[in-house]
């Protein structure tokens, strides 16, 4: 298993340059991760200086960026808005090659009250999306993933695909194409939406390309806590994982707002329970 950490209880000092990405990659180095995540918030442009000096500074802490996570809106209802999103996508995509990420998390927009066969039309417009990425993804050498995703903070309202039938819809379209566009599965957002994470996590495991893991405190919330305190059944998760012969990056999402205290429990929970699974 090769680990790293997205650190969403930083987002704050980062974006707001309290702290580095070089001070996080550092702190992640001290605490035996194999790599590190990155929000594209906390890139603060994209000029060659500027991204030449961010790659040395992680390097530096013998670190590297596995995976980056965007937020595309392909949901939008205004077809303009859609294709500046795209346009944004590429963007991003090159700045994950530019900083050797493997991997760049999309998602796919925002839930604008759509239903019945609407929303089967917006989701086939999201795969139509995700096809034209992956072109893009692939002349800058990064994988793309997408998600059993929430709500990030840089959104109004939640993710069209928080409602579980709609990201395994989405997941059988993406399976149908024989795309390269995989999943990134998330241990607490099926719970988070009431559902059973568990068995949707072994419906789509043969499309998992990395995993999330994150915990709740109650099913039906997204209420974060300390990962392995919570509601998440993240054993189990991994425990399939594994047993499939999983040998992907496990990404910890931590955003139960311990500061650096809940980065290190969650690294020593998610060692402890794959060595155990």
């Amino acid at each position: 298993m090769k680990l790293s950490c997205l650190p969403v209880s930083f987002f704050k000092d980062i974006i707001s340059g309290a702290m580095s990405p070089g001070e996080w990659a550092s702190s992640a180095s001290k605490l035996g991760l194999d790599a590190i995540d990155m929000s594209i918030l906390m890139i603060r442009n994209r000029t060659p200086v500027y991204l030449k000096k961010l790659a040395e500074e992680i390097s530096g802490t013998e670190m590297k960026i596995t995976m980056i996570t965007t937020y595309p809106d392909f949901t939008n209802p205004s077809e303009i808005q859609r294709k500046r999103e795209m346009a944004y996508l590429v963007s991003d995509i090159a700045v994950a090659g530019q900083l050797n990420a493997g991997y760049l998390r999309i998602t796919a927009g925002q839930d604008y009250r759509y239903d019945g066969p609407d929303a089967d039309r917006i989701l086939g417009i999201v795969s139509d999306s995700f096809s034209e990425a992956e072109k893009q993804a692939a002349i800058h050498g990064v994988k793309l993933v997408f998600e059993n995703h929430s709500k990030p903070g840089a959104w109004e309202r939640p993710d069209f695909l928080f409602p579980t039938q709609n990201f395994l819809k989405l997941a059988g379209m993406m399976k149908l194409k024989r795309s390269s566009v995989k999943i990134n599965f998330d241990t607490a957002n099926t719970l988070a939406y009431g559902d059973d994470p568990v068995e949707v996590f072994k419906s789509v495991l043969p499309q998992v390309e990395t995993i999330h893991v994150s915990d709740i405190k109650a099913a039906g919330g997204i209420d974060f806590t300390v990962i392995g305190e919570g509601a998440a059944p993240v054993r189990e998760i991994l425990g399939m994982a594994k047993a499939a012969g999983f040998d992907g990056w496990v990404c910890i999402e931590e955003a139960s707002g311990t500061g650096i205290d809940g980065v290190a429990k969650a690294v020593d929970f998610v060692r402890e329970a794959w060595a155990k699974a």
